[in-house]
């Protein structure tokens, strides 16, 4: 899996989801938004455009990690995490299973909270 970075402020799920489903940022936003941007990427916008772009999502809602990482997972991943910023800003990343890493679209490295996941076949 390459790592894709995102191009606006806001744009993590669209880099995500082009990461998870091997296409461009290009065309990842143009399933996302097909009318152009309208607001900010949730967890249903995400899981539908990943299953337009060919990846099958293995459940309906993001799944909380609790007790389990990353590691304990045996797929990719879109992964929900609350960035240590100062104001918690929420932010998407993507779980590589095959690289065991995290990829993370934003421009810098910065500390972050796993909050939950959304497994993906």
């Amino acid at each position: 899996m390459k790592t894709v970075k995102q191009r606006e402020e806001n744009d993590c799920g669209v880099a995500c989801v082009a990461m998870l489903a091997g296409t461009s940022y290009e065309e990842a936003r143009t399933v996302i938004y097909p009318k152009g941007r309208s607001k900010l990427t949730k967890t249903k916008d995400l899981r539908e455009a990943l299953i337009k772009l060919g990846r099958k999502p293995l459940s309906d809602r993001r799944q909380p990690f609790g007790s389990k990482t990353p590691r304990d997972l045996n797929t990719d991943a879109l992964v929900f995490v609350e960035m240590d910023n100062g104001d918690d800003s929420k932010h998407w990343v993507v779980w590589d299973a095959k690289a065991k890493k995290l990829r993370d679209p934003y421009h810098t490295k910065h500390p972050h909270r796993l909050r939950g996941y959304l497994a993906v076949a």
